[in-house]
């Protein structure tokens, strides 16, 4: 397997994980990789959200874009072959990579927090220049209607083009 070839990467453990030898469990993932010397990332996913690109320095609503590619979770198809997709950084930015778990959230009014909502809350942080870990933990903690997460709350943000 080419670690450096996200595409590479799902397609190894698509094989190496059949949902028919995992007590038919699958999983999803979204794999990156930053070549600093080009300024591109190259990634690909596997049934996981999009992850979320923000430019560093602009703080429009809307410059957010969704990497993701069109693939399934990993172990639910034999035999297919997983695509990736790249983009070249024009300016420093900061990606954000998240569960499911962490916009499937319960709210006060016993609906379930969606995707869109989610992406629209990290957009409003990010306009305000206020999008951090910690303020975004706190915005949906507090939509919250249990103190707790039922789920995993996961999010990762990673700068790039430093």
């Amino acid at each position: 397997t080419n670690f450096f070839e996200p595409g590479d990467v799902l397609t190894s453990l698509n094989i190496a994980f059949p949902q028919e030898t995992q007590n038919y469990m699958n999983f999803t993932i979204w794999y990156g990789v930053y070549r600093k010397d080009t300024r591109t990332l190259t990634y690909s996913s596997g049934g996981h959200p999009p992850t979320l690109m923000f430019p560093a320095n602009r703080y429009e609503f809307d410059e957010a874009i969704e990497l993701s590619t069109r693939n399934t979770m990993i172990g639910l198809l034999p035999g297919i072959k997983f695509i990736q997709d790249s983009i070249v950084l024009k300016e420093e930015s900061r990606l954000y990579v998240f569960s499911d778990g962490a916009y499937e959230v319960r709210l006060s009014n016993d609906k379930v927090l969606q995707y869109p909502q989610f992406t629209s809350i990290l957009k409003e942080l990010h306009s305000s220049q206020k999008l951090n870990l910690e303020n975004l933990l706190i915005h949906t903690k507090s939509l919250c209607q249990t103190p707790e997460f039922e789920d995993d709350y996961t999010i990762m943000e990673i700068r790039l083009g430093v």
